[in-house]
């Protein structure tokens, strides 16, 4: 079994690999410094007078993207220069939260998702998502430079993935050919009454 002193001396070793002529007493000293150090203590800033919670950024569980999503938000993600891992944490940051609204929103309207699957993809209730696409939707009637960033990454979207948007034109011929196929239907099945 490998104490902590064996584990701290093959990193030092594994770390220093490249420097020439490495000797034992190199290893044992920097073992030393680093096995005796302090407890780390969080940066305190003074401009504000607090120090730093310490808490660690976790990512919630949620359900696999399937390739096509995680495809999306690397898109969005190389878009925005955002981090992935920031867009699907619990951050608050204000940048963080307009591209992961922006996002949410695309998954709606363009993909027609339902609340509870974005929140199962986003590590959220639904509730969460109606009040990201009710603000998204504030925010593009009433802030002209959201409205731009987010048509911006739409395009960007478009550009790269355009499968994913299917056309008015074809909307409407599958619209004409349902319509077609349900009269032909009722027709047959008038018919078979009328016997």
């Amino acid at each position: 079994m490998q104490t902590v002193r064996d584990i701290v001396e093959m990193v030092v070793r594994h770390c220093s690999k490249d420097v020439n002529n490495l000797d034992a007493y190199y290893v044992d000293k920097t073992v030393a410094i680093i096995l005796n150090l302090e407890e780390i203590k969080p940066y305190k800033n003074k401009s504000f007078g607090g120090s730093h919670k310490g808490k660690l950024m976790t990512i919630n569980p949620c359900r696999l993207m399937t390739a096509q999503e995680l495809k999306i938000a690397q898109i969005v993600c190389e878009t925005t220069h955002t981090d992935f891992n920031d867009l699907f944490s619990r951050t608050r940051k204000r940048c963080v939260v307009e591209v992961r609204m922006q996002l949410v929103s695309f998954f709606y309207f363009y993909r027609s998702y339902t609340y509870s699957n974005l929140g199962s993809l986003f590590g959220r209730d639904h509730s969460t998502m109606i009040h990201n696409v009710t603000t998204h939707q504030d925010l593009v009637d009433g802030n002209y430079l959201y409205a731009v960033k987010f048509y911006n990454l739409i395009n960007k979207i478009k550009e790269e993935m355009p499968h994913l948007f299917i056309e008015k034109t074809k909307l409407e011929d599958q619209s004409k050919e349902y319509a077609k196929i349900k009269l032909e239907r009722r027709a047959k099945r008038n018919t078979h009454a009328a016997k």
